[in-house]
Parts: structure tokens; C-alpha cells; sequence
């Protein structure tokens, strides 16, 4: 025995099959039935009907785009690669190629292109230099020592101040 709804919801996926099958998109079979495009595609699916052509196409392009995009993303990573290999920096790379310096940084990261310990160093002592300062052998200018802040005012009047007891 078949319920009022069931017929109904028959009658729908014949007549969805029926638009689809006329090469119809599931904008047009909405438009058609009078119905929204989510419900046609809904309609589509439980039936085993393919995805609409308009759909279709607009995967197609999407994935024409992503394979551009890839393709753009793996040509500037070889001239970073290529530009990193003749000794220039992340600034130098990025006004050769027209990009920004960090996305030089990112696409060097994910190469996993580092500069070697020696290179590092140099690149740190001109840089000081040319700021006045002067380094150490070996020293970088992160390793200063530096006085530790004083905290003794939060602990003031708590148990941290008693001493020995």
C-alpha cells in the first residue's frame, strides 16, 4: 500500500528524471516545478541521476583554475629555488620575481631551502655593521644578555616574600 506522500514524491523524481533527461539544469527543472534547486538536486542524488551539466561545468573550470594556480605556484618556486641557489636574499628574490618578501620566505620554508650556519652569521655581522654595532665572533645579536625584568611587585605581602619560613 502506497501512501499519498510516497506517490507524490514518485511523481517528482519521474518528473525530475524526465527534465534532466531533455538535458535540462537543476536551475531549470526548479524554474519547471516550481521547486528550489537544492530540492531537484536532492531528487537527483536519491534517484542515482549524474550531476547536472551546468554543475558539471562549472567543476571543470574550477579545477582548469586550481591546476593554472598550482602551475603558477610551482613556476615561482623554481625561480625562487633558482634565484635562492645565486646567493640572494628573501628581499632580493622578491623584488626580482614581483612578490613579497615573506611569500618568499613561505615558499623557501616549504622547499625547505635554508641557508647554511656560516651564511647566517655573515648576513647577521653585515647587517650590524652596516647599523654600527660590532659582533662578537659568533655572537648574534639575540645572545645579548639582558637585565630580567623586576617582578617584585606582584609578589609583594604574599608567601613568596617570606623568606625561610
Amino acid at each position: 500500500m502506497v501512501s499519498e506522500r510516497q506517490r507524490a514524491a514518485a511523481e517528482r523524481a519521474a518528473r525530475v528524471k524526465a527534465l534532466f533527461e531533455k538535458g535540462l539544469d537543476d536551475d531549470q527543472i526548479a524554474a519547471a516545478m516550481g521547486s528550489t534547486r537544492d530540492a531537484v538536486r536532492t531528487v537527483r542524488f536519491r534517484n542515482g541521476l549524474a550531476m547536472d551539466p551546468a554543475a558539471k561545468r562549472a567543476k571543470l573550470v574550477q579545477a582548469a583554475k586550481s591546476s593554472v594556480r598550482g602551475r603558477a605556484s610551482a613556476e615561482r618556486a623554481a625561480q625562487i629555488k633558482a634565484l635562492f641557489d645565486q646567493g640572494l636574499d628573501d628581499a632580493e628574490i622578491a623584488a626580482e620575481i614581483g612578490t613579497n618578501k615573506d611569500t618568499v620566505r613561505a615558499t623557501r620554508s616549504r622547499l625547505k631551502l635554508a641557508l647554511p650556519a656560516d651564511e647566517v652569521l655573515r648576513r647577521r655581522q653585515l647587517a650590524a655593521r652596516s647599523a654600527g654595532e660590532t659582533l662578537r665572533s659568533g655572537a648574534f645579536p639575540s645572545d645579548r644578555v639582558r637585565p630580567a625584568p623586576d617582578v617584585s611587585h606582584l609578589y609583594r605581602g604574599r608567601r613568596y616574600d617570606r623568606v625561610g619560613a
